[in-house]
């Protein structure tokens, strides 16, 4: 099963219906929202230096097309160790860990480090991507290599 990563800017409930129905996982980080930080300080509240996962509960979507909904989703609250940054995903997979959920996101966000160390550095504005399809090398941009990461699942490590 793939899973596609992907961050704030695609908060879309018909985008995440049809992932689902397609066979896929996704994982992205919510906006933030009145409910969100509320949420964070209630569970901050008894755990104000534990990092790691601190929250993995089922995620209610306010979305209209999320009320005649079937798919589940995961609210996972996480704070990283080092940064102390605290970050709220949502995700379709109920079946991976939450730290797993949250590794898989740090990956993504190495992929966009790396295009964006490539475009300081190397001036390079687009990336060869090999397209068997059509042509054998077509290009990629930033947007859409790293939203259309997919990974295989197994290949992670926790």
């Amino acid at each position: 099963m793939k899973m596609y990563v992907f961050d704030r800017a695609y908060n879309d409930f018909g985008f995440w219906q049809k992932i689902v129905a397609n066979g896929s996982d996704f994982t992205t980080r919510l906006k933030t929202s009145k409910t969100n930080r509320d949420l964070e300080r209630k569970v901050l509240r008894g755990q104000k230096e534990k990092s790691g996962v601190l929250y993995d509960e089922e995620y209610i979507s306010t979305a209209p097309a999320a009320k005649f909904s079937a798919i589940k989703l995961r609210h996972i609250i996480y704070r990283d160790k080092l940064t102390q940054k605290v970050f709220h995903f949502v995700t379709s997979d109920q079946k991976a860990s939450a730290k797993m959920i949250a590794n898989i996101y740090k990956r993504r966000w190495a992929v966009e480090l790396l295009f964006r160390w490539m475009k300081g550095h190397l001036d390079i504005r687009r990336a060869a991507a090999k397209n068997s399809e059509r042509d054998p090398y077509s290009t990629c941009d930033r947007s859409s290599c790293s939203t259309s990461f997919a990974a295989e699942k197994d290949h992670f490590e926790v």
